[in-house]
């Protein structure tokens, strides 16, 4: 194989792929990046058995050939290379890269050895704006399980409806749901990503106006987009029926500045860390809301935050950390808080997006 391609073409492509590489298999060959040349491209591929990211770039291929190369040490070496263009040859295993002022030997492995990655062929296909998915994805993607109790909360639920793809997760102590629109035939199917193929999206997919088709299959979700594509595993399993815990009405509700809320939730919270970060909400018609935390150990902070409040007055409390990651997922500049009574869970959603709710569970509420 011989490749001459821009650096940062190659640095770009590399930080694509590379970080599904991964150091933790009993497989070496998973830590390595296939370089294979393909239609006059320079093909990029990493896997971890359970998800594949491919990329083509445009290089000049003078002969045709494929090698893996370590993808650590591959990504270092191209993103600090401050020469414009790189010349890849091969030699046995080993990868001889040049540049104006650098030249490096990088022994690999054979490509044969790399895992196919799946191919992904249906019909069933839709397609959605990048910026739009990622930016879902970050709404939702939060609230998923970090344990492995329950599989199925590990990942993140989409459900192609007939007006609108839903995206939701859920680890039983809050709840984040989004509704987009999609263009393509409603298919009636839903599936459970895993939440490390929606970390590596979030990272990867452009903020732009670009299309980005899905197409699934039983048990495979592939993403096309711009010059790459995402080929992942789906969780298998039934996501729980969530709506059922949605309040239909809310008893009291609040208006307040998102900024605001966010610092008076963050300064009980340090007063909170020794009591499983329980801080209160008072909420009391029509301005008033405090937020309390009281530590035996440390003393105890209040702090006030300018609302508009309609309902009934409630004290009612939540893990602190549960009610920054809802407020920092939100984009508007005002949210709305809505309770309907001491054992349901609050809602937190933007004042400027009805396609969007977040929901947490309260805490028991103990006698001052």
């Amino acid at each position: 194989m011989q490749v001459r391609c821009t650096q940062e073409n190659f640095s770009k492509g590399l930080q694509v792929v590379s970080r599904v590489a991964t150091t933790k298999s009993s497989l070496p060959i998973l830590a390595n990046v296939l370089l294979q040349t393909e239609d006059g491209q320079l093909k990029l591929s990493a896997t971890d058995l359970e998800l594949g990211v491919t990329t083509w770039i445009g290089a000049k291929v003078t002969n045709d050939g494929s090698i893996t190369l370590p993808a650590r040490l591959l990504v270092d070496f191209v993103a600090n290379n401050n020469d414009q263009t790189l010349s890849i040859d091969l030699r046995d295993n080993e990868a001889v890269i040049n540049s104006d002022r650098h030249k490096a030997v990088l022994k690999g492995l054979n490509a044969s050895d790399f895992p196919l990655i799946p191919k992904v062929e249906s019909k069933e296909k839709i397609t959605i704006k990048a910026k739009i998915l990622r930016q879902s994805l970050q709404e939702v993607g939060f609230a998923a399980a970090l344990d492995d109790a329950r599989p199925v909360l590990n990942g993140i639920y989409f459900k192609i409806d007939t007006d609108a793809l839903i995206l939701a997760a859920t680890d039983s102590y809050r709840l984040a749901e989004k509704r987009i629109s999609y263009k393509g035939k409603e298919v009636g199917k839903s599936v459970i990503i895993p939440a490390r193929t929606v970390n590596e999206l979030i990272r990867i997919l452009p903020d732009t106006e670009t299309e980005v088709s899905l197409v699934f299959t039983d048990n495979q979700l592939l993403l096309l987009f711009d010059s790459t594509q995402v080929v992942s595993r789906l969780i298998e399993g039934t996501f729980p029926d969530y709506t059922q815990i949605i309040p239909k009405q809310a008893t009291t509700t609040a208006t307040v500045d998102r900024s605001e809320l966010a610092n008076a939730v963050k300064m009980a919270n340090f007063f909170a860390r020794d009591s499983a970060h329980n801080v209160r909400f008072k909420i009391t018609p029509p301005t008033g809301l405090a937020i309390n935390a009281v530590s035996a150990a440390i003393g105890q902070n209040t702090a006030t935050v300018p609302a508009q409040v309609s309902g009934d007055e409630l004290e009612i409390a939540f893990n602190a950390n549960y009610i920054l990651d809802a407020i920092n997922a939100l984009k508007s500049e005002t949210i709305r808080l809505e309770f309907s009574g001491l054992a349901a869970p609050g809602v937190f959603n933007s004042t400027d997006d009805d396609n969007y709710l977040s929901l947490v569970m309260p805490l028991r509420v103990d006698a001052p």
